[in-house]
């Protein structure tokens, strides 16, 4: 299996393509959010690459951010995705930590979670006892 590269990631401002983003997301968060007033406040960071896979990176503290994902690819493709995004945050923005929530009931979201905690912040195991790449 060839696995397809997701080209350059950028950093947006583009508040239409976060509200379709935010669509995907089982929770249904648009309503009553001002995507663009959000992404005025240039502390918060969206990331986007050709395939229209999203990162949002939400500021908490200085250095601190919660990462947000809403993914078109799946799968390996995926895991690649999130990799270049963080390497691309660390690299050109001043963050420190990315802190992430995954409920245990999407399976999928944990498979892809465990290994990018892992690889990050050299914690050995995650819950399910998998171990990062």
């Amino acid at each position: 299996m060839t696995l397809t590269r997701s080209k350059m990631v950028t950093r947006s401002f583009d508040g239409e393509l976060f509200k379709e983003a935010l669509a995907r997301a089982p929770e249904g968060t648009n309503e009553g959010f001002d995507h663009q007033a959000h992404l005025d406040d240039h502390d918060h960071i969206l990331l986007v690459n050709d395939n229209r896979d999203v990162g949002y990176l939400c500021h908490e503290y200085p250095g601190v951010y919660t990462g947000h994902w809403f993914f078109l690819s799946r799968g390996k493709e995926a895991k690649q995705v999130a990799k270049e995004m963080l390497d691309y945050a660390f690299a050109n923005h001043n963050v420190r930590t990315i802190r992430g929530v995954t409920k245990v009931d999407m399976k999928a979201a944990r498979w892809m979670a465990c290994p990018m905690a892992n690889s990050w912040y050299d914690y050995n195991r995650c819950v399910l006892g998998c171990r990062g790449p």
